[in-house]
């Protein structure tokens, strides 16, 4: 499938899905083998930093990158760096008193909410 070329990052091979590649794969968190997301998410587990640009999260993946996320000092998810740009979460958006060491808003410009982010 042709990239798009409007995006600064690059897509998914999936059909319609902006999605920017893993490192190890030529698709996105959302459309990986378990292989690959699990690699995916030990990196944000080590560096706690996302990358979800045009990436379609779940209430799922959600759960499974914060729950990759190293831990702060009250025990909860750090992330230490996430884009966010482009992506769509669907259903709530719970990110279950985490801890972001890096400007939010700039961080999830583009980002769709289907419902609520907490």
């Amino acid at each position: 499938m042709a990239q798009r070329t409007d995006l600064d990052w690059p897509t998914c091979d999936q059909a319609g899905c902006t999605g920017i590649r893993l490192a190890s794969a030529r698709v996105c968190l959302a459309h990986g083998s378990e292989e690959e997301t699990a690699a995916a998410l030990k990196l944000v587990g080590e560096t706690g930093a996302i990358d979800a640009r045009g990436v379609h999260i779940t209430r799922a993946l959600l759960d499974r990158l914060l729950t990759a996320a190293p831990r702060g000092e009250n025990g909860m998810p750090l992330i230490k760096g996430c884009q966010f740009r482009g992506a769509t979460f669907s259903g709530d958006a719970l990110f279950g008193g985490a801890t972001f060491q890096v400007g939010f808003g700039g961080a999830i410009g583009g980002a769709t909410f289907s419902r609520s982010a907490r």
